[in-house]
């Protein structure tokens, strides 16, 4: 067997070819192109072992086996071409493998190479158990030059039958469409907001026929901008305020210490947390202004907790969320 790294760039690329020993035969810079590949033929022919002479060129071929960073190219299609086995190596695997073997860890062209061809001579038979290319690939062309998936003869006349009477509903749908779009076109022409209307960027004929009957045509209808927003539900809100009354009853005597509580969230923030400090008589109104999550989705709740002693009574009542 013959190993061999290329180290692609732009405009060259560095080889390096070993035996199965790891004994270095050759390296060499190869220009991209014609020339190049012309170039490392050559190369790969003046290092085939002597007892490869009476082998069939494909089968010399086969015993070439290269690493390289790449997949793609025409680099790489020609050396696949050439009946080359051509291992695509992640490029983070290569810097993976000199670290471990190197006790600088510098990068090289040369040296990128000389991994390459490492990475392939000792990894090739573990790399291809893992993967089992050939079978996987024998797989995949079976699947894809398999005919078509069928369903039984009656199965597939009806479906057909299906299909084609859904074609001829959908063109006789698009024949009344374009039917109705000429009526559209004609009578919303003579209203006289049809020009503003086909202004607005985005509006067509119909769009705009539409529109108009949503709105209706009294001008009068909105008192200005604004409320036609609110009509259409466009409009942002500028003021989110939540409200509720609450009346707490509480057999603590105590004036200093909170032993039952009430606590009042949005989403995750505490509004307010009440205790058995804050019962009265009657029911008080609390208001909180939410207006800095206003267009977002809060939940809100109330969670209340209690000693096991004397009770506390939390009653809320006429909840609100009052949005303008």
């Amino acid at each position: 067997m013959l190993f061999i790294g290329d180290d692609w760039a732009e405009d060259h690329h560095d080889v390096e070819l070993v035996d199965e020993g790891g004994r270095r035969l050759a390296r060499a810079r190869l220009p991209e192109g014609l020339e190049g590949l012309s170039r490392l033929h050559a190369l790969i022919a003046e290092h085939l072992p002597e007892e490869w002479a009476d082998l069939p060129a494909e089968e010399a071929a086969r015993r070439v086996v290269i690493g390289i960073e790449t997949d793609r190219g025409p680099w790489v299609r020609a050396l696949i071409a050439a009946g080359y086995v051509v291992f695509a190596i992640n490029p983070m695997q290569v810097a993976r493998y000199r670290e471990r073997h190197s006790t600088s860890g510098a990068k090289s062209d040369a040296g990128d190479a000389h991994v390459l061809a490492e990475i392939v001579r000792l990894d090739r038979e573990r790399r291809a158990k893992r993967r089992n290319i050939e079978a996987r690939a024998g797989q995949l062309q079976a699947v894809l030059q398999a005919p078509g998936l069928r369903q039984p003869a009656p199965v597939q006349k009806a479906y057909a039958a299906i299909v084609v009477g859904l074609v001829r509903l959908i063109a006789a749908l698009n024949g009344e469409i374009d039917a109705l779009e000429e009526v559209v076109a004609e009578h919303f022409g003579r209203h006289r907001d049809a020009e503003i209307y086909l202004s607005q960027p985005g509006l067509g004929t119909v769009l705009s026929a539409r529109i108009l009957a949503e709105f209706g045509d009294d001008r009068h209808r909105f008192a200005d901008a604004k409320s036609r927003k609110n009509y259409a539900g466009t409009s942002g809100c500028t003021s989110v305020v939540f409200s509720f009354f609450l009346h707490i009853d509480s057999a603590e005597t105590t004036t200093t210490t909170a032993f039952d509580r009430l606590t009042v969230k949005a989403g995750a923030t505490t509004l307010a947390t009440f205790s058995n400090l804050n019962k009265a008589t009657g029911f008080t109104q609390r208001s909180f202004a939410l207006s800095g999550v206003a267009g977002s989705t809060v939940t809100l709740s109330f969670s209340g907790t209690e000693d096991t002693s004397l009770q506390t009574s939390f009653v809320v009542d006429d909840a609100a969320l009052s949005v303008s």
